[in-house]
């Protein structure tokens, strides 16, 4: 249903489960990881109660089907990738704090000018 359609996960624990549902109908998730990765790779319970990134059963359960790329959007080179990939993108899913966005130099109004739909 949403196959026309990519986005682009940037979000937390707490839009997880919407870029999980987004991919359950069809759209390409593109999960943005800053380096080191996501924090929601230590989140329990884990498999085997093995501790660690590649266990975590929050995480392989709610970024299945999704596509992963560890980008630092604090960085110029990492701003200018995103940049690029937001010209191939339909929608963003953040959770940071208010203003964090406009902060790194990612904002609506930046974002808007390079994919104004």
């Amino acid at each position: 249903m949403l196959s026309p359609y990519q986005v682009l996960d940037i979000s937390d624990y707490k839009g997880t489960v919407c870029g999980q549902i987004l991919a359950w109908l069809g759209a390409t998730v593109i999960k943005i990881e800053k380096p080191g990765g996501s924090a929601e790779r230590e989140i329990g319970p884990f498999c085997n109660d093995t501790e660690g990134s590649e266990s975590s059963l929050f995480w392989l359960s709610f970024n299945r089907g999704k596509k992963s790329v560890t980008l630092d959007i604090t960085s110029d080179e990492g701003r200018e990738i995103f940049k690029k990939l937001i010209k191939e993108s339909d929608i963003i899913i953040e959770s940071f704090a208010p203003g964090y966005m406009e902060r790194i130099g990612l904002s609506y109004e930046v974002l808007s000018k390079i994919n104004p739909g």
